[in-house]
């Protein structure tokens, strides 16, 4: 069997008379093996001028809405943005692909962006770009010679969605409100862009691996596991925390498979460690009371890519006997870093 971006070499092979032809399959932007025994353009080894960085925007908004999203790129103490892009939003399924597809733009320490509701998704000009709305996405900006990834969230918050907060308990700045807990939606995080850095270099070369990204509308805190009744926590890339963590891979998984678990159920008025730890180990083997998301994807255990989860949407509350968790509703994208295929 031949699937699309194996290195089968009979993929679209077909016979016209006398002769054997092979259409490689390549679609826009797509870098791995065409079927043919080569590879597909978008593979070409980049050339880099000096001074220039690669970026792309991921939208997103809650699963099935496809507004698209103006983003006003600007340097610091400059009222005309100097790129301005917009993008559709990518969480319109439960799993969205993302494709290694960046776009080149300069190298921006003091990088500031402003982003807006927009209703034509291919108009790239100024307008609506206001410089006072720009706002700092990362501590060191576009860096040159590195690959970016713009995030933007565009969550439009409602009463179901209400959040509380626990400043006494870490990962609990904001978390989602129970029924026996007085939220709040001024703590749920307002519509933000934030800057991650893609792919992880050791001794100047690429290495393979996977990292989860907290950007979900109401959780600070979730977890994630490749493996049943172990589990790594992630804090929302808000947080000073997340932007750490989201500069770090994960080794390689054994498996392909991913879950993503409600570890801010420890944020809960009498919900105690012992609790908690129960509740997402359960979530690791697949309960269905205790799970927020799953995903089964081959790039997980790939030895040559590295790949982002990032994990959108409402991530559901505790219900109101405390022994499960409702109303969920995630989106994960899975982005493709640097490369669709093999990392240079």
């Amino acid at each position: 069997m031949c699937e699309f971006g194996s290195d089968c070499q009979d993929c679209g092979i077909r016979i016209e008379g006398d002769d054997t032809v092979c259409e490689p399959r390549c679609p826009e932007g797509f870098c791995g093996p065409d079927g043919c025994g080569g590879t597909c353009a978008a593979c070409d080894e980049d050339v880099w001028g000096e001074n220039e960085a690669r970026l792309r925007v991921i939208v997103g908004q809650h699963p099935g809405e496809a507004s698209a999203r103006k983003v006003c790129f600007y340097r610091e103490g400059e009222s005309t943005p100097f790129e301005v892009m917009t993008q559709p939003a990518v969480t319109t399924g439960r799993i969205a692909s993302v494709y290694a597809e960046y776009v080149t733009m300069p190298a921006s320490p003091d990088l500031r962006v402003a982003h807006l509701a927009w209703e034509d998704a291919y108009d790239e000009s100024d307008e609506g770009c206001d410089a006072s709305l720009a706002r700092p996405v990362s501590a060191e900006g576009l860096v040159a010679g590195e690959y970016h990834t713009l995030v933007v969230t565009a969550y439009a918050q409602g009463s179901s969605e209400a959040c509380a907060t626990d400043s006494e308990v870490e990962g609990c700045g904001f978390y989602p409100a129970g029924s026996g807990t007085s939220g709040s939606t001024e703590a749920c995080p307002a519509p933000a862009a934030m800057l991650v850095r893609d792919g992880q270099r050791v001794d100047g070369s690429y290495q393979a691996g996977w990292r989860v990204v907290n950007v979900t509308a109401n959780a600070q805190i979730i977890a994630a596991s490749s493996e049943d009744n172990l589990w790594n926590r992630h804090a929302s890339l808000l947080s000073a925390q997340g932007a750490a963590e989201a500069q770090v891979y994960n080794t390689l998984a054994f498996t392909t498979s991913m879950r993503v678990c409600p570890a801010y159920v420890l944020c809960e008025p009498g919900v105690d460690e012992e609790q908690q730890r129960a509740a997402v180990a359960a979530c690791t083997r697949g309960e269905a009371s205790w799970l927020l998301a799953e995903l089964n994807h081959g790039r997980l255990s790939s030895i040559d890519q590295a790949t982002t989860i990032y994990v959108f949407g409402n991530a559901g509350r505790l219900d109101s006997t405390g022994d499960g968790v409702i109303e969920q509703d995630i989106s994960l994208v899975v982005a493709n870093d640097v490369r669709d295929g093999a990392l240079p």
